[in-house]
């Protein structure tokens, strides 16, 4: 396959091995590597970072939903992802899908080719919802609102990609990070930041 620049491009299926010593684990734990580098360049950090073995649970044969699962190669070197879950549930028309590359090959129409994967394998399981998450972070510039009322995104590179096939922001999940290691100062000035948000509420329990 060739994209748009005229790279020499392939996804190829990720065989789950049973374990990852095993002899056909090879794409596996590379995936694996590469996905903590993209999650790397997102964070700044190894936070959302697993090791093979760890990650290898979330893929074993699951009789709630199928999971598909591509490498994406150029050149022969594994530089991305593309994933499509199938949920089993009776009706289900819905699908959630990932793709995830590592920046240096943004720009490129890598993304382009992996989303028409993605849309191929939803047909071919009779899928017509499609539904998928990404991590923001912080940044200046225009911003995008929940129909919930609750957040902004910043419109990103992942934002602008989904918007260009025809999605919509539905739900923020946010997520916040205290560093255990600032002075003691900080930490009792968030505290009494935090108290003051929670007067008003109660404790309602039963058993």
């Amino acid at each position: 396959m060739s994209t748009d620049t005229g790279l020499a491009l392939e996804f190829r299926s990720i065989t789950i091995p049973a374990h990852t010593g095993d002899a056909d684990a090879g794409d596996f734990v590379e995936m694996t590597r590469v996905r903590n580098l993209v999650y790397g360049e997102i964070d700044g950090n190894d936070d959302n970072a697993l090791t093979a073995a760890e990650l290898l649970p979330h893929y074993q044969p699951d009789p709630d939903e199928t999971r598909l699962l591509w490498g994406v190669f150029v050149d022969g070197s594994l530089i991305g992802r593309v994933g499509v879950d199938i949920p089993h549930e009776e009706g289900s028309r819905n699908a959630f899908w990932l793709i995830e590359l590592l920046r240096e090959h943004h720009g490129r129409g890598i993304g382009r080719a992996a989303y028409a994967l993605v849309e191929k394998a939803a047909r071919e399981h009779g899928r017509t919802v499609l539904q998928s998450w990404a991590q923001h972070i912080e940044a200046a510039g225009p911003r995008l609102s929940a129909p919930t009322g609750f957040g902004t995104i910043p419109e990103d590179r992942a934002a602008r990609f989904y918007l260009a096939n025809g999605y919509r922001l539905e739900q923020i999940e946010r997520r916040s990070d205290l560093d255990v290691t600032a002075s003691a100062d900080t930490i009792d000035a968030l505290l009494a930041e935090a108290r003051a948000a929670a007067t008003g509420y109660r404790v309602v329990q039963w058993t």
